[in-house]
């Protein structure tokens, strides 16, 4: 009995560590009497003793189930310890799993992320031999093959799944899943993200898409609002993808939930059932206390009471007891074999893998199953979105710029002016790598120590350097070797969907619209400068006492000299719209002052007018009194702790031919906000750009817009997709949703007008009935570790006690839009807003024009301005779609190649990749075999399309063997795909999607 008291009071993480349990308790104690010999009749009546208590105290009876224990080490990559520290401790796990395994003659043990495995191989020198003949790293390969160590999971790491872009969680799976075929000749068919906070709606797809038969997970029985009702059940994508989902507790503080698996393991009453958070009411959670996140339950069930007549008394009973020591790795220990060894002698439980428990758990679960159709949301940890801006700045930037940078990388091999181009394969793995990693769900989501920040900051910039410098030294040779430097601008715009960008010339910022996706453009300098200076002023400004009015042939605006708040905003040039007047106050048709007035009758209105609050920053403090998580939890009182902020100084406004601005400044504490609003020439959305110096603990800053708009749905994007939540909530789970993820973007419309917010690296928003919020930046504690060992990083005395005290920039766009998101094609909008294009203007290689034929070049027109400019686009490899909605995420040559070589031949299965090459391990050196080029499409508005993707001046149509889907490893074979000649070296792939479908396509070559 005091052996697991001791043991639940050292894996808990409010009060201590493994490593204290470990060095004071464990190896004193118990590590010497443990080693004498495997279990004893004595150790087993004592087990026999504690599992009747526990029976009584927890109201179950562990004999009606059929339990497997599964021994599972948790690892944290980083968390209250540095990555250094995360390898030792990856160390000692495989070390301790090996031991065990020669121990006892029953146990195996499930290791989760190919990062951990790749440690091992890395430093598999360094780490010696565990054995007489083998070293760790080959002792392991020989345990996976016979399955003693199941290698599961098959995400590189176990990353965030909000935050991630749709492109980088499927290289997550992508590297994951190939590390395991390369390495062990198998894949992981069960994914495991037992810790992850938060699972999008789009997961199903990329997991099945990516060799996943089944998925567990354990964090959504973490809620703090409602008990998710459901055990076993398929798990329902936005594309409509289906996966088998297992949702169930880790570690031995599932003994305590026996008694509600009877609730969440009942057998529907009929197939065909689907929920969501939308049509299930209650479910509320009741625990009696919350102990380290895990929740101590009463008998108290009653939340789900409505589900009575949905589903019958018969349950499940097949259930897996995962264990293994915290978060630290090292596990299980010696006494949690123990423990489960004398507690399945005592019922009859089975040691047992994660893959065959899912194998015997899908058996007995059968084919009648509820479908969760909806996003997993995590009630609890919602302040993740946002902890630690300078790390979600990053992991955006890394992402836009590797993508963008492999996609022109792969255009530029088939490059007749960059014959010479070698792609840098290398680069490319090693700066996924990096982004991967970082998105491991205690590093992005901001609630780790101090310490392991420093060197996330700097891989960030690492790769933010290396693939900015290869995208503009890429454009800088082709602008060299083909344009006139003094006289010509070369434009490329680096992402797949229509952008703009401004060309900086003569202290002005002149615009260039309509750029088209993935494309080059040519502009003289010149002939630029003349047609935009001889354009007639379209921006206007006014103003009366109170407020500033600006205006384009779009929108139309009004600032509160006051306190600098925007107004009002209105869509002008649409006679119908305009009558809906301002889109920030009030219901639509029901407030007088609704409609924007004309300057000549503001001051007879003004006090009306500043009387709305408008949109502007808000400031909460946030107390964290009891709160053992602030890096993680948002004070859920914060709204009631909201502080009056005034202007600093007088509002500074800039009015040029190209843009106007509003700047405002404002002084709260110790801390300073810079606001601006920017309205550009012919632009229909208006930019806002915030900067924070904060120097203050405890505070949240948001941005809120309130709105004239009636929908009741708030749509934000997810990876590869989008989901809707309510503004109003109706049901326990949709109140739980007051924080929510977003990725590039949201939109609150109807069918006839909307406004979306579009953000450069922003996660985290609110919505109600009164409008958005956009949590920009809050500063709680850091966590902190009493008990584990950290790298030392900081001096004495410079360690941060609170998060983000320091200067941020923030930008954000308003896109009023008419008709829905869908129609304003505001996915598209998001991605170009996020990618800038590339200009260059002077190239450090300047060799003079190099005169090509005209054939090179095919003139586009400037629709910017209407003007007749000779705008160029160059006639050089391009990817393309004919339909906005279907977006290019990805141009790379394929993953595997031919070496020619029969060693190491990978087991195929049947159905997968039958090329007359080999596949061979990750080759040390990479180089390009000319076979395979591999294109991933999506669709992004949940629509069903038939598409046209084109590309052209790239490949010889005689070089094309064949074009096939396939799955997101690029190995198994889906069906082939139809496409037609353009030209001789242009080529129309059609195919079919459906909503928010992901397709990846293998372009095989001769």
């Amino acid at each position: 009995m005091i052996k697991i008291i001791l043991y639940f009071l050292s894996t808990s993480t409010a009060i201590g560590s493994e490593e204290l349990f470990e060095k004071l308790i464990y190896a004193p104690f118990f590590k010497k009497r443990l080693d004498k010999g495997r279990t004893s009749g004595r150790s087993r009546r004592r087990a026999h003793i504690l599992v009747k208590f526990m029976e009584k105290a927890f109201a179950v009876k562990f004999s009606d189930y059929k339990g497997y224990a599964i021994a599972l080490s948790h690892l944290d990559a980083a968390w209250k310890w540095t990555v250094l520290d995360s390898k030792v401790r990856a160390y000692k796990t495989f070390y301790y799993g090996l031991e065990y395994i020669q121990k006892y003659p029953f146990y195996s043990v499930s290791f989760s992320s190919p990062q951990y495995f790749d440690w091992i191989k890395k430093y598999d020198k360094i780490l010696g031999r565990v054995s007489k003949h083998l070293t760790l790293w080959e002792e392991t390969k020989k345990m996976v093959a016979i399955n003693k160590i199941d290698s599961v999971g098959g995400m590189w790491i176990e990353p965030d799944l909000n935050m991630p872009c749709g492109e980088a969680l499927v290289r997550q799976r992508l590297y994951g899943q190939l590390y395991y075929l390369r390495n062990f000749g198998k894949i992981s068919k069960v994914e495991t993200l037992l810790d992850t906070f938060g699972f999008c709606n789009t997961l199903p797809q990329i997991l099945i898409k990516s060799g996943a038969e089944s998925f567990w997970t354990t964090k959504i029985t973490w809620n703090d609002t409602t008990l998710f009702p459901f055990a076993n059940f398929m798990w329902k994508g936005a594309d409509g993808s289906e996966i088998f989902t297992h949702m169930y507790k880790f570690n031995l503080f599932s003994f305590v939930d026996f008694g509600i698996y009877k609730k969440t393991a009942r057998r529907p009453n009929e197939y065909g059932l689907v929920f969501n958070s939308h049509n299930l009411m209650d479910c509320e959670n009741k625990p009696m206390a919350m102990v380290s996140g895990n929740s101590i339950r009463t008998t108290d069930f009653s939340g789900l009471d409505e589900l009575k007549d949905k589903v019958s008394d018969d349950r499940v009973k097949t259930l897996g007891i995962f264990y293994g020591l915290g978060d630290g790795g090292k596990g299980p220990l010696e006494l949690e074999i123990q423990f489960m060894e004398n507690f399945s002698h005592l019922f009859g439980y089975k040691h047992t893998t994660t893959h065959n428990y899912f194998r015997i758990l899908k058996k007995d679960v059968g084919d009648k199953l509820v479908t969760w159709d909806d996003e997993l949301y995590f009630e609890w940890h919602r302040g993740c979105l946002t902890t630690q801006v300078k790390v979600k700045k990053g992991n955006r930037y890394s992402e836009n710029l590797t993508i963008a940078a492999e996609i022109l990388s792969t255009l530029s091999l088939f490059n007749p002016e960059l014959s010479n181009f070698k792609y840098p394969k290398d680069l490319f793995n090693e700066c996924w790598q990096k982004i991967m990693f970082n998105q491991f769900h205690d590093i992005l989501t901001g609630c780790s120590v101090a310490e392991v920040y420093p060197l996330t900051w700097k891989e960030h910039d690492y790769v933010i350097n290396q693939m900015h410098s290869l995208l503009y030294n890429t454009v800088s040779m082709l602008h060299s070797k083909i344009l006139n430097a003094n006289e010509k601008i070369l434009i490329y715009n680096p992402v797949a969907v229509k952008n703009e960008t401004n060309v900086s010339m003569d202290n002005f910022d002149i615009p260039i619209g309509s750029l088209e996706p993935l494309s080059f453009t040519i502009l003289d300098k010149n002939e630029l400068l003349k047609s935009f200076n001889s354009q007639k002023g379209e921006l206007k400004l006014n103003e009366s006492y109170s407020v500033i009015i600006i205006e384009n042939s779009k929108l139309k605006l009004i600032i509160s000299k006051s306190d600098g708040n925007l107004k009002a905003i209105q869509i002008i040039g649409n006679k119908k719209l305009e009558k809906i007047g301002n889109l920030l106050y009030g219901e639509r048709n029901g407030y007088t002052y609704s409609k924007i007035p004309s300057l000549s009758d503001i001051d007879n209105i003004d006090s009306q007018i500043l009387k709305m609050r408008g949109a502007r920053l808000r400031i909460y403090h946030e107390d964290f009194q009891g709160e053992k998580f602030p890096a993680w939890n948002i004070d859920q009182k914060y709204k009631f702790k909201e502080e009056n902020i005034i202007p600093l100084e007088k509002i500074l406004i800039n009015n040029n031919k190209d843009k106007i601005s509003v700047k405002t400044y404002y002084k709260f504490l110790n801390s300073s906000v810079k606001v601006e609003y920017l309205l550009r020439i012919g632009s229909d959305k208006l930019d806002l750009n915030i900067d924070i110096d904060l120097k203050d603990p405890k505070l949240l800053f948001k941005y809120f817009i309130p709105l004239n708009i009636k929908s009741e749905d708030v749509v934000s994007e997810t990876p590869f997709g989008s989901v809707s939540r309510k503004r109003v909530s109706k049901t326990k789970m949709e109140k739980a949703k007051w924080e929510f993820s977003m990725q590039k973007w949201l939109d609150i419309g109807d069918e006839d007008i909307g406004i979306a917010i579009l953000n450069k690296d922003r996660y985290g928003a609110s919505a109600n009935a009164k409008g958005i919020g956009i949590t920009l930046v809050r500063s709680p504690p850091y966590t902190v570790s009493q008990f584990h060992t950290c790298q030392k990083i900081f001096e004495k005395g410079e360690k941060p006690e609170f998060t983000d005290l320091m200067h941020h920039n923030f930008t954000l766009a308003i896109l009023p839009h008419i008709g829905t998101w869908m129609n304003a094609n505001i996915p598209a909008r998001g991605l170009a807003f996020n990618n800038e294009a590339v200009i260059v203007q002077n190239s450090d290689e300047n060799n003079g024009s190099l005169k090509l034929d005209e054939k090179y070049f095919s003139t586009i027109p400037a629709e910017q301005f209407k003007l007749n400019i000779d705008s160029k686009k160059l006639l050089l490899p391009q990817l393309e779609t004919n339909a906005e909605n279907i977006i290019i995420s990805v141009f790379k040559p394929g993953e595997w190649i031919n070496k020619n070589q029969t060693k190491n031949l990978i087991n195929k299965e049947k159905g997968f990749l039958d090329l007359d090459y080999y596949l061979t391990e990750e080759p040390s050196e990479w180089f390009w075999d000319k076979k395979t080029v591999i294109l991933r499409v999506f669709e992004s508005n949940g629509q069903k399309s038939d598409a046209e993707i084109t590309l052209s001046n790239a490949i010889d149509i005689n070089k094309i063997k064949s074009i096939e889907e396939v799955d997101l490893l690029e190995w198994k074979k889906y069906r082939d795909v139809d496409f037609d000649s353009i030209s001789s070296n242009s080529i129309a792939i059609k195919t079919e999607f459906g909503p928010y479908e992901i397709k990846t396509l293998r372009i095989n070559l001769m």
